[in-house]
């Protein structure tokens, strides 16, 4: 298995889709000027940090999950620097159809999973301070966002990662479809919540 990883237009990806939401999600919710670019730059380089690794554990979660046989899972990649990549080796897919359809699905399975479980957390944002409700809207919106168009748009326009295996091996329909789904429903959530920031709220 090949991830997309990092390339000159993941990072206008990242700006897009992780570092001005958060930063208008801030702004929204009264953080001053000095206090926002500390918090932006702490809440991205988490989000950094979380990126590949989440993605990886993903993959490891599907091999277990599905059955498959395994001989070795690694779920935090060998080197960040694969993370900055055009692509980095991942195990191969191993079982049936459908077991291996699990495997390369599972990351983007637990981002609308982490979707949802923001969603959720943000019943309470009257109680969560500005940069925890960053930090929630940073780990379950914004990455899985990322993760998802970062990782679509190499299989649809560079022919790599998971979802050119998920184009050639499964109804290619249904992938774009759901595909696309989560997509808007992640950019709905977020614009959900950074629309009704407010300060103190």
């Amino acid at each position: 298995m090949v991830e997309a990883g990092m390339t000159a237009g993941s990072w206008v990806m990242a700006l897009i889709f992780v570092v001005i939401p958060l930063a208008a999600y801030l702004w929204r919710r009264g953080t001053g000027p000095g206090k926002m670019v500390v918090f932006c730059g702490v809440l991205t380089a988490l989000w950094y940090v979380s990126q590949s690794t989440i993605h990886a554990a993903s993959h490891a979660f599907g091999y277990v999950a599905s059955g498959a046989p395994v001989a070795s899972l690694q779920a935090v990649p060998d080197s960040w620097e694969g993370f900055f990549a055009a692509g980095a080796p991942g195990p191969g897919l191993t079982g049936t159809h459908w077991q291996r359809f699990l495997q390369l699905a599972a990351p983007f399975l637990i981002d609308g999973a982490l979707l949802l479980l923001g969603s959720w957390l943000f019943q309470w944002r009257h109680t969560i301070s500005p940069f925890a409700g960053g930090l929630i809207l940073t780990l379950t919106c914004l990455r899985s966002v990322f993760d998802l168009v970062n990782s679509y748009a190499a299989g649809v326009l560079r022919g790599t990662g998971d979802f050119q295996q998920l184009f050639t091996g499964y109804p290619t329909l249904v992938v774009h479809a759901v595909t696309l789904v989560l997509i808007l429903l992640g950019l709905f959530l977020t614009w959900s919540e950074v629309g009704s920031a407010r300060p103190g709220a």
